[in-house]
């Protein structure tokens, strides 16, 4: 390989070597006072840290005023559930004296609430 005029020989044809540390412009490594002064700045603050913020309280926002949205809409229907959850519960206690109404309220008893409330087919019930 024969070096000339600063170019190496590869491949048949001279390539230029890449450029040393020297060449490279240092403005374009480092950021420098002028570059700052350059970059629109909105309150303070660069303009995408700005649109960033703005972004994530319009976000927050949107989150919750869905939940509010939604608990608006569905409260209706909890409450239906609600009271025919205390009916049921009601009258279970009623066709069976021999349960105490606290013995409803441990973790086995999640299971029987929901088959009794939801009125699910045999079959499942069973299993």
């Amino acid at each position: 390989m024969s070096i000339r005029n600063g170019y190496e020989k590869l491949a048949g044809h001279y390539e230029r070597p890449p450029p040393s540390y020297t060449e490279i412009d240092e403005n374009k490594l480092l950021l420098s006072k002028e570059s700052d002064e350059n970059v629109k700045q909105v309150l303070g603050m660069r303009r995408s840290t700005f649109l960033l913020c703005l972004y994530l309280v319009f976000y927050g926002v949107f989150l919750v005023t869905g939940g509010l949205v939604f608990a608006v809409l569905e409260s209706p229907g909890e409450e239906e559930v609600k009271i025919s959850l205390i009916k049921a519960r009601a009258k279970f206690l009623e066709e069976n004296p021999c349960v105490k109404g606290q013995a409803l309220y441990t973790p086995e008893s999640r299971n029987i609430k929901r088959n009794f409330l939801f009125d699910l087919p045999k079959s499942v019930q069973d299993r």
